[in-house]
């Protein structure tokens, strides 16, 4: 399973929000911290966070770390892991790519993590190409916002995935 962080446009109607969902990119927007397996589902998310925070932060209070603290073997089976991207903080079950690698070996594994985690952005591209109001700035209050995306995860979740073809 691997956990990452992703932007869904949304501006504050109120402007004394407005700059707590000012993200990093640069512009407002809701933070979606969303736990993939490698089947491309979306297993569990949390969704509604302004963009100004870190997908760190949100993932220490989440619901699904929460249980996987709990419950590792359940959740991930012997010996699994989550896999993060380098803005996560080390956990027993959280793998992230060396910060400041140094050596050789270092670099070949940073190298070979990086190519772990290509589905999760392409989870991402696939679920917000299939649904487009996920790259647009909506006029919807907040809670209908993020009722919105829970559902599209749950209904991505059991769409055919795109196939190759030849």
């Amino acid at each position: 399973m691997t956990v990452d962080g992703t932007h869904v446009p949304w501006t504050p109607d109120q402007a004394r929000y407005r700059e707590d969902y000012h993200n990093y990119k640069g512009w407002h927007s809701i933070l979606c911290l969303m736990f993939i397996d490698a089947f491309y589902m979306f297993v569990d998310g949390e969704v509604g966070h302004p963009g100004r925070q870190s997908d760190s932060a949100i993932a220490g209070h989440s619901w699904m770390f929460y249980q996987i603290r709990n419950n590792r073997r359940a959740w991930l089976g012997e010996g699994g892991l989550v896999i993060g991207d380098g803005g996560f903080g080390n956990d027993d079950f959280l793998m992230t790519p060396f910060a400041n690698a140094s050596t050789n070996r270092q670099h070949l594994f940073n190298h070979c993590f990086s190519s772990t985690r290509f589905y999760v952005e392409q989870a991402f591209g696939w679920w917000k190409n299939q649904w487009r109001f996920l790259i647009r700035a909506s006029m919807l209050s907040h809670s209908d916002q993020c009722l919105l995306i829970y559902a599209t995860t749950v209904s991505y979740t059991h769409l055919t995935l795109p196939t190759k073809r030849i």
